[in-house]
Protein backbone atom coordinates (compact mmCIF):
# COMPACT_ATOMS: atom_id res chain seq x y z
CA UNK A 1 0.00 0.00 0.00
CA UNK A 2 1.60 3.79 -0.96
CA UNK A 3 2.53 5.99 1.79
CA UNK A 4 0.72 9.39 2.19
CA UNK A 5 -2.06 10.72 4.27
CA UNK A 6 -6.25 11.71 3.89
CA UNK A 7 -8.58 14.21 6.14
CA UNK A 8 -11.60 12.38 8.04
CA UNK A 9 -14.47 14.66 8.69
CA UNK A 10 -15.02 15.63 12.64
CA UNK A 11 -18.50 14.26 11.87
CA UNK A 12 -17.94 10.74 11.57
CA UNK A 13 -18.63 9.99 15.23
CA UNK A 14 -22.37 11.53 14.49
CA UNK A 15 -22.98 8.63 11.76
CA UNK A 16 -25.32 5.98 12.76
CA UNK A 17 -22.93 3.30 11.74
CA UNK A 18 -20.21 4.44 13.89
CA UNK A 19 -20.85 2.18 17.14
CA UNK A 20 -20.21 -1.10 15.01
CA UNK A 21 -16.93 -1.89 15.12
CA UNK A 22 -16.81 -3.77 11.78
CA UNK A 23 -18.73 -1.24 9.66
CA UNK A 24 -15.75 0.98 11.06
CA UNK A 25 -13.34 -0.61 10.51
CA UNK A 26 -14.20 -1.82 6.75
CA UNK A 27 -14.90 2.05 5.91
CA UNK A 28 -11.46 2.73 7.28
CA UNK A 29 -9.91 0.52 5.22
CA UNK A 30 -11.86 1.15 1.75
CA UNK A 31 -11.18 5.09 2.39
CA UNK A 32 -7.55 4.47 2.58
CA UNK A 33 -7.27 2.17 -0.45
CA UNK A 34 -9.34 4.30 -2.51
CA UNK A 35 -7.33 5.84 -5.78
CA UNK A 36 -6.16 9.49 -5.41
CA UNK A 37 -6.32 10.33 -8.88
CA UNK A 38 -7.85 8.39 -11.89
CA UNK A 39 -6.05 5.62 -13.12
CA UNK A 40 -6.71 2.22 -14.42
CA UNK A 41 -6.69 -1.81 -12.64
CA UNK A 42 -6.82 -4.52 -14.84
CA UNK A 43 -7.90 -2.74 -18.49
CA UNK A 44 -10.54 -0.88 -16.40
CA UNK A 45 -10.32 3.15 -15.57
CA UNK A 46 -10.79 3.60 -11.79
CA UNK A 47 -11.91 7.25 -10.86
CA UNK A 48 -10.46 8.98 -7.84
CA UNK A 49 -12.42 7.81 -4.51
CA UNK A 50 -12.71 4.23 -5.86
CA UNK A 51 -10.92 1.30 -5.12
CA UNK A 52 -10.80 -2.35 -6.64
CA UNK A 53 -10.96 -4.99 -4.43
CA UNK A 54 -11.85 -8.66 -3.49
CA UNK A 55 -13.75 -10.03 -1.00
CA UNK A 56 -10.74 -12.07 -0.11
CA UNK A 57 -8.91 -8.97 0.09
CA UNK A 58 -11.03 -7.18 2.88
CA UNK A 59 -11.01 -10.33 4.51
CA UNK A 60 -7.27 -10.72 4.65
CA UNK A 61 -6.97 -6.60 5.88
CA UNK A 62 -9.71 -6.93 8.47
CA UNK A 63 -9.64 -9.71 9.97
CA UNK A 64 -13.56 -10.42 9.36
CA UNK A 65 -15.47 -13.26 7.98
CA UNK A 66 -16.75 -13.69 4.55
CA UNK A 67 -20.40 -13.08 6.52
CA UNK A 68 -19.23 -9.89 8.43
CA UNK A 69 -17.51 -8.30 5.05
CA UNK A 70 -20.37 -8.67 3.06
CA UNK A 71 -23.01 -7.49 5.80
CA UNK A 72 -21.15 -4.34 6.25
CA UNK A 73 -21.23 -3.50 2.26
CA UNK A 74 -24.85 -4.15 2.31
CA UNK A 75 -25.22 -1.60 5.56
CA UNK A 76 -22.75 1.20 3.76
CA UNK A 77 -25.19 1.02 0.88
CA UNK A 78 -27.81 1.59 2.50
CA UNK A 79 -26.53 4.27 4.19
CA UNK A 80 -25.56 5.67 1.26
CA UNK A 81 -21.88 5.95 1.87
CA UNK A 82 -20.44 3.64 -0.81
CA UNK A 83 -21.61 2.61 -4.54
CA UNK A 84 -20.60 -0.94 -5.32
CA UNK A 85 -20.05 -2.10 -8.57
CA UNK A 86 -19.22 -5.89 -9.15
CA UNK A 87 -16.93 -7.58 -11.64
CA UNK A 88 -16.07 -10.94 -12.59
CA UNK A 89 -12.39 -10.94 -10.44
CA UNK A 90 -13.18 -8.07 -8.33
CA UNK A 91 -15.21 -5.25 -7.69
CA UNK A 92 -14.87 -1.83 -7.79
CA UNK A 93 -16.38 -0.04 -4.82
CA UNK A 94 -16.49 4.00 -4.42
CA UNK A 95 -16.76 6.46 -1.41
CA UNK A 96 -19.22 8.49 -2.13
CA UNK A 97 -17.97 11.68 0.15
CA UNK A 98 -14.19 11.12 -0.43
CA UNK A 99 -13.96 14.54 -2.16
CA UNK A 100 -15.14 16.02 1.36
CA UNK A 101 -12.01 14.30 2.95
CA UNK A 102 -9.65 14.94 0.23
CA UNK A 103 -10.17 18.53 -1.22
CA UNK A 104 -7.33 21.18 -0.59
CA UNK A 105 -9.63 23.98 1.06
CA UNK A 106 -11.34 22.26 3.62
CA UNK A 107 -8.65 23.19 6.12
CA UNK A 108 -5.56 24.86 3.95
CA UNK A 109 -6.52 27.80 1.60
CA UNK A 110 -6.02 27.16 -1.93
CA UNK A 111 -3.22 27.16 -4.24
CA UNK A 112 -3.59 30.63 -6.00
CA UNK A 113 -3.64 32.06 -2.31
CA UNK A 114 -0.88 30.46 -1.58
CA UNK A 115 1.06 31.30 -4.49
CA UNK A 116 -0.05 35.09 -3.92
CA UNK A 117 1.02 34.93 -0.81
CA UNK A 118 4.47 33.37 -1.07
CA UNK A 119 5.15 36.17 -4.33
CA UNK A 120 3.92 38.63 -1.46
CA UNK A 121 1.22 40.09 -3.51
CA UNK A 122 -1.54 39.90 -1.28
CA UNK A 123 -2.97 42.95 1.18
CA UNK A 124 -2.07 42.97 4.29
CA UNK A 125 1.33 42.61 6.57
CA UNK A 126 0.38 38.32 6.98
CA UNK A 127 -1.33 35.42 5.23
CA UNK A 128 -2.21 32.78 7.04
CA UNK A 129 -1.60 29.60 5.26
CA UNK A 130 -4.61 27.86 6.46
CA UNK A 131 -8.11 28.70 7.48
CA UNK A 132 -9.85 26.94 9.91
CA UNK A 133 -13.36 25.32 9.92
CA UNK A 134 -15.96 27.27 12.26
CA UNK A 135 -17.05 24.71 14.50
CA UNK A 136 -20.70 24.33 16.26
CA UNK A 137 -21.95 22.03 18.64
CA UNK A 138 -19.43 19.77 20.50
CA UNK A 139 -16.77 21.00 17.92
CA UNK A 140 -18.23 18.79 15.13
CA UNK A 141 -19.63 19.73 12.07
CA UNK A 142 -22.57 17.67 9.94
CA UNK A 143 -22.17 16.61 6.77
CA UNK A 144 -26.16 17.68 6.60
CA UNK A 145 -24.76 21.40 7.23
CA UNK A 146 -22.84 23.45 4.23
CA UNK A 147 -19.61 24.07 5.00
CA UNK A 148 -18.56 27.49 5.61
CA UNK A 149 -17.90 29.20 2.59
CA UNK A 150 -21.35 28.22 1.57
CA UNK A 151 -23.08 29.24 4.35
CA UNK A 152 -21.51 32.76 3.89
CA UNK A 153 -21.80 32.62 -0.23
CA UNK A 154 -25.25 31.48 -0.27
CA UNK A 155 -25.60 31.76 -4.18
CA UNK A 156 -26.72 29.54 -6.85
CA UNK A 157 -23.95 26.92 -7.00
CA UNK A 158 -25.30 25.94 -3.87
CA UNK A 159 -28.72 25.87 -4.73
CA UNK A 160 -27.29 23.07 -8.18
CA UNK A 161 -25.39 21.17 -5.56
CA UNK A 162 -29.05 21.13 -3.44
CA UNK A 163 -30.74 19.82 -6.49
CA UNK A 164 -28.12 17.28 -7.69
CA UNK A 165 -28.46 15.73 -4.32
CA UNK A 166 -31.46 15.62 -4.53
CA UNK A 167 -32.13 14.48 -7.86
CA UNK A 168 -29.59 11.67 -7.88
CA UNK A 169 -30.08 10.50 -4.01
CA UNK A 170 -28.92 6.59 -4.41
CA UNK A 171 -27.52 6.82 -8.01
CA UNK A 172 -24.81 8.78 -7.91
CA UNK A 173 -22.23 10.09 -5.39
CA UNK A 174 -23.14 12.99 -3.27
CA UNK A 175 -21.94 15.82 -3.06
CA UNK A 176 -20.74 17.32 0.05
CA UNK A 177 -18.62 20.24 -0.11
CA UNK A 178 -17.42 22.65 -2.66
CA UNK A 179 -14.11 22.73 -3.44
CA UNK A 180 -13.10 26.31 -5.01
CA UNK A 181 -11.93 24.72 -8.50
CA UNK A 182 -15.34 23.03 -8.27
CA UNK A 183 -17.40 26.33 -7.59
CA UNK A 184 -15.52 28.03 -10.94
CA UNK A 185 -16.26 25.22 -13.09
CA UNK A 186 -19.95 25.29 -11.95
CA UNK A 187 -19.82 29.32 -12.12
CA UNK A 188 -18.37 28.77 -16.07
CA UNK A 189 -21.10 26.76 -16.78
CA UNK A 190 -23.91 28.50 -16.09
CA UNK A 191 -22.55 31.71 -17.64
CA UNK A 192 -22.14 29.86 -20.80
CA UNK A 193 -25.42 27.75 -21.18
CA UNK A 194 -27.59 29.72 -18.05
CA UNK A 195 -29.61 28.32 -14.95
CA UNK A 196 -31.97 26.53 -17.52
CA UNK A 197 -29.97 23.92 -18.75
CA UNK A 198 -29.13 22.78 -15.16
CA UNK A 199 -32.60 20.66 -15.59
CA UNK A 200 -32.01 18.97 -19.11
CA UNK A 201 -28.47 18.37 -18.26
CA UNK A 202 -29.59 16.58 -15.01
CA UNK A 203 -32.39 15.12 -17.33
CA UNK A 204 -30.30 13.43 -19.75
CA UNK A 205 -28.00 12.59 -16.74
CA UNK A 206 -30.87 10.27 -15.55
CA UNK A 207 -31.55 8.79 -19.21
CA UNK A 208 -28.04 7.56 -19.60
CA UNK A 209 -27.40 4.27 -18.48
CA UNK A 210 -23.48 4.58 -18.84
CA UNK A 211 -23.78 7.97 -17.05
CA UNK A 212 -25.33 5.88 -14.01
CA UNK A 213 -22.43 3.19 -14.24
CA UNK A 214 -24.02 0.33 -16.55
CA UNK A 215 -21.00 -0.30 -18.16
CA UNK A 216 -17.48 -2.31 -18.27
CA UNK A 217 -15.65 0.39 -17.40
CA UNK A 218 -16.25 1.23 -14.01
CA UNK A 219 -16.76 4.56 -14.35
CA UNK A 220 -19.66 6.81 -12.58
CA UNK A 221 -20.50 10.32 -12.91
CA UNK A 222 -19.90 12.78 -10.28
CA UNK A 223 -20.52 16.37 -9.54
CA UNK A 224 -17.43 17.38 -10.29
CA UNK A 225 -17.36 15.40 -13.78
CA UNK A 226 -20.90 16.95 -14.93
CA UNK A 227 -20.09 20.34 -14.08
CA UNK A 228 -16.46 20.24 -15.97
CA UNK A 229 -17.54 22.99 -19.06
CA UNK A 230 -16.76 20.20 -21.69
CA UNK A 231 -18.51 17.45 -19.66
CA UNK A 232 -21.27 19.93 -19.22
CA UNK A 233 -21.82 21.48 -22.85
CA UNK A 234 -21.86 17.48 -24.56
CA UNK A 235 -24.58 16.45 -21.88
CA UNK A 236 -26.20 19.79 -23.27
CA UNK A 237 -25.74 18.84 -26.63
CA UNK A 238 -26.98 15.07 -26.07
CA UNK A 239 -30.20 16.67 -24.44
CA UNK A 240 -31.47 19.00 -27.15
CA UNK A 241 -30.76 16.31 -29.54
CA UNK A 242 -32.93 14.07 -27.53
CA UNK A 243 -35.34 16.93 -27.01
CA UNK A 244 -35.70 17.27 -30.90
CA UNK A 245 -36.34 14.06 -31.70
CA UNK A 246 -38.88 13.28 -29.73
CA UNK A 247 -40.67 16.60 -31.09
CA UNK A 248 -40.11 15.63 -34.44
CA UNK A 249 -42.29 12.15 -33.13
CA UNK A 250 -45.21 14.26 -32.13
CA UNK A 251 -45.80 15.78 -35.81
CA UNK A 252 -49.99 15.70 -36.08
CA UNK A 253 -50.56 15.30 -40.01
CA UNK A 254 -53.32 17.27 -40.39
CA UNK A 255 -56.68 15.51 -42.85
CA UNK A 256 -56.74 16.62 -45.95
CA UNK A 257 -59.59 19.14 -47.21
CA UNK A 258 -61.46 16.19 -49.37
CA UNK A 259 -61.29 13.93 -46.53
CA UNK A 260 -64.81 13.39 -44.81
CA UNK A 261 -64.77 13.65 -41.44
CA UNK A 262 -65.76 9.92 -39.47
CA UNK A 263 -69.70 9.24 -39.26
CA UNK A 264 -71.61 7.62 -36.71
CA UNK A 265 -73.30 4.20 -37.43
CA UNK A 266 -76.47 6.60 -37.24
CA UNK A 267 -75.41 8.45 -40.30
CA UNK A 268 -73.78 5.66 -42.17
CA UNK A 269 -76.90 3.40 -41.72
CA UNK A 270 -78.88 6.53 -43.19
CA UNK A 271 -76.88 7.48 -45.99
CA UNK A 272 -76.67 3.51 -47.10
CA UNK A 273 -80.85 3.70 -47.26
CA UNK A 274 -80.55 7.37 -49.41
CA UNK A 275 -78.31 5.52 -51.81
CA UNK A 276 -81.17 2.47 -52.08
CA UNK A 277 -83.87 4.71 -52.18
CA UNK A 278 -82.13 6.72 -54.93
CA UNK A 279 -80.97 3.44 -56.99
CA UNK A 280 -84.53 1.78 -56.57
CA UNK A 281 -86.32 5.23 -57.97
CA UNK A 282 -84.11 5.35 -60.93
CA UNK A 283 -84.73 1.38 -61.86
CA UNK A 284 -88.55 2.06 -61.41
CA UNK A 285 -88.05 5.24 -64.24
CA UNK A 286 -85.78 3.12 -66.39
CA UNK A 287 -88.74 0.14 -66.07
CA UNK A 288 -91.67 2.41 -66.64
CA UNK A 289 -89.76 3.60 -69.97
CA UNK A 290 -89.07 0.09 -71.13
CA UNK A 291 -91.86 -2.13 -69.99
CA UNK A 292 -90.47 -4.77 -72.50
CA UNK A 293 -86.93 -5.00 -70.68
CA UNK A 294 -88.58 -7.85 -69.24
CA UNK A 295 -84.98 -10.32 -68.40
CA UNK A 296 -83.09 -7.08 -67.80
CA UNK A 297 -81.57 -7.56 -63.82
CA UNK A 298 -82.92 -4.64 -63.26
CA UNK A 299 -86.28 -5.99 -63.59
CA UNK A 300 -85.20 -8.93 -61.18
CA UNK A 301 -83.90 -6.41 -58.37
CA UNK A 302 -87.49 -4.42 -58.61
CA UNK A 303 -89.86 -7.66 -58.42
CA UNK A 304 -87.73 -8.54 -55.18
CA UNK A 305 -87.80 -5.13 -54.09
CA UNK A 306 -91.69 -4.81 -54.94
CA UNK A 307 -92.71 -8.23 -53.06
CA UNK A 308 -90.41 -7.75 -49.83
CA UNK A 309 -92.28 -3.81 -49.36
CA UNK A 310 -88.94 -2.03 -50.07
CA UNK A 311 -90.69 -0.11 -52.71
CA UNK A 312 -94.04 1.02 -50.99
CA UNK A 313 -91.46 2.01 -47.85
CA UNK A 314 -89.54 3.98 -49.91
CA UNK A 315 -92.65 5.52 -51.89
CA UNK A 316 -92.03 4.44 -55.42
CA UNK A 317 -95.05 3.59 -57.36
CA UNK A 318 -94.21 0.79 -59.34
CA UNK A 319 -95.30 -3.16 -60.00
CA UNK A 320 -94.54 -5.86 -61.82
CA UNK A 321 -97.04 -5.88 -65.37
CA UNK A 322 -96.55 -10.21 -64.92
CA UNK A 323 -96.20 -12.79 -62.25
CA UNK A 324 -92.89 -15.15 -62.33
Amino acid sequence: MSGGWYKQQRSIPERSWFKDANIVQLYTYLKATAYVTDGRYEGRIIRRGSCPTTRAEMMEATGLSYKQVDNCLKKLVGYNEIIVKGYNRFSVITICDYDSCGTSDTLFDTYEVQQRYNKGTTTGTTTPLYIKEERIEDNLISNSIPYKKERENNDVVLEVKKKYNSVFAGILPPCIRLSTSTRISVNECLRRFGLQSVDMVYEQIKNESFSLGNNKTGFIANFTFIFTPKNYQQYLERAQLSRQKKEQKKIIVEPADNVEPQQTEEERLARKNAERCETLRMMATWAKERPESKDSPWMNVLKGAYASGELAEYGIEWKPTTKE
